[in-house]
């Protein structure tokens, strides 16, 4: 796992709607949800900015956890390099593969 870097949160909001089509709700708590195959997959908590211009590295690792990233997953989908097409399909495809991983490890435990 490589050191977490700084990240802006209007910029991390921007990519999180410019490149994975995540729309927030406005209200308190902004949240939005990943949509794949016509269905809520993720729900993505926003981070409000409160005096803050940057993300704390508590909010960083949850909004990770919450997109089934690692670091450089993140780090890749926050640079500006890359489409954001390019970005979205590979992110669908890590998704599509960590729930294919799930299922399978669920209907081996059931099996057993």
């Amino acid at each position: 796992m490589g050191k977490l870097g700084t990240y802006k949160i209007r910029r991390v909001r921007a990519f999180l709607l410019n490149k994975l089509g995540i729309d927030f709700r406005q209200g308190k708590e902004p949240f939005g949800y990943y949509i794949l195959d016509g269905r809520r997959q993720l729900k993505v908590g926003a981070s409000n900015v409160h005096g803050s211009k940057e993300l704390g590295k508590g909010a960083t690792r949850r909004l990770m956890n919450e997109l089934l990233t690692s670091n450089e997953e993140f780090d890749a989908l926050y640079s500006v390099l890359g489409t954001a097409l390019i970005m979205k399909r590979k992110y669908e495809n890590t998704l599509t593969k960590a729930f294919c991983k799930n299922v399978s490890i669920l209907i081996t435990l059931t099996l057993n």
